[in-house]
């Protein structure tokens, strides 16, 4: 079985560091260069190819502004990583420690090296990324 780290390990590990411990979950490079981003492994649809991802948040009211502030910041990353590195990005995968959809999730991060937002596959549109 893969290395389990924690989620400021895993970004560190792939150059980068979170400005919010508890909310971001996306960060740009210490050097500038790339993007790293936290995906949950079970938001993954495998029956497509290439596989679709839904990062629609579907945390507590009592999460949602907290969620909300880690969302925007998450397009805004990809956002940037699409203009500035071809739409590649660095990859966190996420897995609950515990899969009952009824505890809150704690995440086992998993670094990964490469993803793509170049054909928009991520969810959010161009206008909820201030993109048109």
């Amino acid at each position: 079985m893969a290395k389990e780290w924690t989620l400021t390990e895993a970004f560190a590990h792939l150059g980068a560091d979170r400005k919010n411990i508890r909310q971001s979950w996306s960060a740009r490079t210490r050097d500038g260069k790339a993007v790293v981003v936290a995906l949950w492994a079970d938001r993954f649809d495998l029956k497509h190819r290439p596989p679709l991802y839904d990062g629609t948040e579907t945390s507590a009211a009592a999460n949602w502004v907290a969620q909300r502030t880690g969302d925007q910041e998450r397009l805004q990353d990809l956002a940037w990583a699409q203009d500035n590195c071809a739409g590649e990005f660095r990859v966190v995968m996420v897995r609950a420690k515990d899969p009952d959809p009824y505890l809150a999730r704690s995440p086992i991060a998993f670094p990964r090296t490469a993803g793509s937002c170049g054909s928009r596959n991520w969810t959010g549109s161009p206008a909820s990324s201030g993109r048109h």
